[in-house]
């Protein structure tokens, strides 16, 4: 081998290492630049999680204001409701407490008659007439309390008097009533007494 072949041979061994050093370089530069790359895409990553979370705080806030919102009207509109209802029922109470004297000085009127009386063309008009009056009492959800033979309850029956009494079943119990008294019925079951009934208690 001449000098000049081994001339050639390491020049070209030179260019080769050369190349591999810049694939190197480039390789290590490729790296460099992918880790730029990845720090910004981790800062753009932190930034859309930061403005994901802010969306979802609002998100979460208007449907805790929707919420509020909602039971305010409901609560609004339940109290509306009751008023109305209050009102409706004060109204209905006052006019009846005007019409149930008549009803009761009907059914006293019943009471005194004699059976041959009752059955007579006036007697039979009395009774239609006090059997109208408590079917469009119950109309507007009015009724007779019951009484007769009941046990006294203090929210519906006045005690005016006490009677010996030879059945001991009716012993602390209504034997007459004196003067019928009326409740009005509430749409949640609850009675409101209008006039409670004047009794006499057996003894």
């Amino acid at each position: 081998m001449t000098k000049k072949h081994d001339d050639q041979a390491i020049a070209q061994n030179d260019d080769q290492d050369m190349k591999d050093l810049e694939e190197m370089l480039e390789e290590v530069k490729s790296d460099k630049d992918n880790e730029e790359m990845i720090e910004k895409l981790q800062a753009e990553i932190k930034k859309l999680q930061a403005q994901l979370a802010e969306k979802d705080e609002i998100v979460k806030n208007a449907q805790l204001a929707y919420l509020r919102a909602k039971n305010d009207m409901e609560m609004i509109q339940r109290q509306s409701a009751m008023k109305a209802e209050s009102m409706h029922q004060d109204l209905l109470i006052k006019i009846v407490k005007k019409l149930l004297p008549f009803v009761e000085d009907l059914r006293k009127s019943l009471e005194n008659l004699s059976d041959e009386d009752k059955n007579s063309p006036m007697g039979k008009w009395v009774q239609m007439v006090h059997d109208r009056f408590i079917k469009a009492l119950e109309g507007f959800k009015v009724f007779p309390i019951p009484s007769l033979h009941e046990s006294p309850d203090t929210l519906m029956h006045e005690p005016i008097g006490m009677q010996p009494t030879e059945d001991k079943k009716l012993k602390w119990k209504i034997i007459q009533v004196f003067e019928q008294g009326f409740y009005y019925q509430k749409e949640n079951w609850d009675r409101v007494t209008i006039f409670p009934s004047k009794v006499i208690i057996g003894q």
